[in-house]
């Protein structure tokens, strides 16, 4: 398979043939006369594609299964064709969107139909024949099974935030301010506004009916209103009714229903009936791999046309001034040591966003060129969903942003409301954190007391925990020096290479990268935990070219770190076994919860060899006796998972009745029979 989204072309192309087939074998029977043996013809070819879509879902999971090496660089060139059909034709674009989206629909209602003409086909079968339907009742309770999974999804609910609503009865202002932003622009009118803690404002859609009707949201960050004025936050409230008026949201909306619809058709097959797994997983893991990609590839679009949208209605400066002002909020929260300082109080603040504002203009004042620097430098991906602040700052026209920031709002009857808005939204916030803040302040006061109840040692996984409370209660460079003082007597120790890069990296030492690729070449645990840090901090810092030199060894680590996950999650047939050490305490420890297990037959124990790292796995293939109960065998398996999980080590456990071809190649190996 090239990529993931041509297996969904190929299943909607089995789903055409399929009907096709039905249309043909209802037109035949009704020519011929065999009208009345309708439901036999409907039952026989519901089975028919039934198994044909069982047959392609069964090859669709084998290929997925496959590894491709190239396969991140192809699903590159699939999006990068996909962007240049949005550049050349849009409607086409768009008109794929839709295709993507009512194809889903479709390929559920044509299951949904086929399951049932399958089941028809079954019971008529069995009654023409006067056979017995036993081994039939368990595929039909498979067919069920996937029918109970789709009906599962058939009425998904938005959940709302549970926010401080803004209305026009507290703050007429603000309403007003949003009022006239709609009057100007032409976009549906906004139902619903929350006071989010976020530093960013967003607009979303929710369907209420049939025929498109709805109702459209918006949130508006607290620190937000804080450092904009009324004039910046009309550019602002401009751009996110933009997408109102162009239909973004609407759009947005519905592909987003259909990505969660089919998430959780996949979270609920996984672990379902083979019937269930073949039948779903494989489309749906296509279908949200291809929905992922448009959604992906229209965002970035949509910010660049909002965006145009403000400047034309306010102006560039005002637009731009502040976009800056919320990206450095947002750098500053991101940095901001505030919450570590406010954990060692006994009671959560009050005034928290009163706090939170007036540290980040005390840190404006010092760190302004550093901030703007660093906003500056950010790159976005191809698959970000938006610009970069440089890039918005291109598209709009200023090349070298030198505006001067004013944190001053113009109207005194605006910032009276905003302050009574900010007073609300911190009762609310005080409220909800006081329930949590003795359980934040009890973690703070423990790393408090190791910090003072600390020894000097050897032992390296203490020193960690001890450096580790130091960053968490702020003190940095003591942390720095106890993560080098480990490094100094154990130069392979992976975790402090973790702990050290990450510091450099929040002070903009480059170097820190270095630490982490050592990391990681000595423990491939942190290969998936600590390269997204890696490229985070790239993009972050505009260094294109060095992510590109990473790119191979990079992905080269995720496919290690794939394999080496896929190795411990499955046991198969072909894997190599060895003898378990019988003098070990490990052999000896599962020998005797095995002996203790009663209603165990027989049990094997051998080790399984690892192809991509070091390290013992054990593989425990037991049967049980032929007078345990279904439910006692379950009952029996959770007991034993439970008992061998508590010796804290990597293994596995068969059942052998549901596995048999593993009975061999576990008995083969020498002294593996351990009950």
């Amino acid at each position: 398979m090239k990529n993931k989204g041509n297996f969904f072309k190929y299943m909607m192309s089995a789903l055409g043939l399929i009907w096709l087939a039905a249309l043909i074998t209802i037109m035949i029977a009704i020519v011929m006369g065999y009208h009345k043996d309708i439901l036999f013809l409907l039952g026989c070819f519901g089975i028919g594609g039934f198994f044909l879509m069982m047959f392609i879902g069964f090859l669709g999971t084998m290929l997925m299964r496959k590894q491709n090496p190239r396969e991140e660089e192809l699903e590159h060139e699939v999006f990068l064709q996909y962007q240049v059909l949005a550049e050349i034709s849009p409607h086409k674009l768009k008109s794929r969107i839709q295709y993507l989206s009512y194809s889903g629909n479709i390929y559920l209602m044509v299951l949904v139909v086929t399951i049932l003409m399958t089941i028809v086909g079954v019971v008529v079968i069995g009654v023409r024949t006067g056979r017995s339907m036993g081994g039939a009742g368990t595929f039909i309770v498979g067919l069920i099974m996937v029918l109970f999974i789709i009906f599962q999804t058939i009425n998904l609910k938005t959940e709302f935030p549970e926010e401080m609503e803004i209305t026009k009865h507290d703050y007429p202002e603000l309403i007003n301010l949003v009022k006239s932003v709609e009057l100007v622009t032409g976009a549906d009118q906004v139902d619903h506004i929350f006071a989010v803690e976020e530093a960013n404002a967003a607009v979303w859609f929710v369907p209420t009916g049939v025929w498109g009707r709805g109702k459209n949201y918006m949130e508006l960050g607290i620190p937000l209103l804080q450092i904009l004025n009324e004039d910046e936050v009309t550019s602002i409230l401009i751009h996110e009714l933009s997408h109102i008026y162009h239909k973004d949201t609407r759009l947005s909306s519905k592909m987003m229903y259909n990505f969660v619809r089919w998430s959780r058709i996949l979270m609920h097959a996984e672990t379902k009936t083979n019937v269930a797994y073949f039948i779903l997983v494989p489309f749906a893991v296509s279908y949200i791999h291809e929905m992922d990609i448009f959604m992906n590839l229209i965002q970035k679009k949509k910010e660049y046309l909002a965006d145009q949208e403000a400047i034309a209605f306010t102006n560039t400066e005002t637009f731009a001034r502040a976009i800056a002002k919320i990206k450095m909020m947002e750098l500053y929260i991101k940095e901001s040591t505030l919450i570590q300082k406010l954990r060692s109080k006994p009671q959560p603040p009050e005034n928290f966003y009163s706090l939170l504002y007036e540290d980040f203009i005390m840190e404006y004042e010092s760190k302004k060129e550093n901030w703007l620097l660093q906003i500056k430098k950010r790159i976005s991906s191809q698959y970000d969903t938006h610009p970069s602040f440089s890039e918005r700052m291109k598209a709009i026209g200023v090349e070298d942003f030198c505006f001067h920031l004013s944190f001053d709002p113009k109207n005194s009857n605006y910032k009276a409301e905003i302050d009574q808005l900010v007073q609300r939204k911190e009762k609310e916030w005080y409220d909800q954190m006081r329930n949590h803040w003795e359980e934040l302040n009890s973690e703070y006061q423990s790393q408090v007391n190791l910090i003072k109840t600390y020894q000097p040692t050897q032992d390296k996984e203490i020193n960690i925990e001890y450096g580790m409370a130091l960053e968490e209660v702020g003190e940095i460079e003591k942390a720095f020096a106890v993560y080098q003082g480990i490094l100094s007597k154990a130069f392979d120790y992976a975790p402090a290479y973790v702990r050290i890069g990450q510091i450099k990296l929040n002070n903009y030492d480059e170097s820190g990268i270095e630490d982490l690729i050592k990391a990681i070449n000595l423990d491939s645990d942190f290969i998936k935990p600590t390269l997204p840090i890696i490229e985070n901090y790239l993009m972050e810092n505009g260094m294109l070219k060095e992510k590109e030199e990473l790119d191979d060894w990079a992905r080269e680590k995720i496919i290690l770190a794939d394999n080496i996950q896929d190795e411990l999650d499955h046991v198969m047939v072909t894997d190599q076994f060895k003898e378990c050490n019988q003098g070990s305490d490990i052999y000896k420890k599962i020998s005797s919860i095995i002996q203790e297990a009663n209603k165990i037959k027989r049990a094997y124990l051998v080790i399984k060899k690892l192809q991509y790292r070091e390290g013992e796995y054990y593989v425990i293939g037991i049967t049980h006796k032929s007078t345990v109960t279904k439910k006692q065998k379950e009952q029996s398996y959770h007991e034993l998972s439970e008992q061998i999980s508590a010796l804290e080590i990597p293994y596995f456990l068969l059942d052998l009745n549901e596995n048999p071809t593993f009975l061999k190649p576990l008995s083969s190996i020498n002294h593996s029979e351990i009950k």
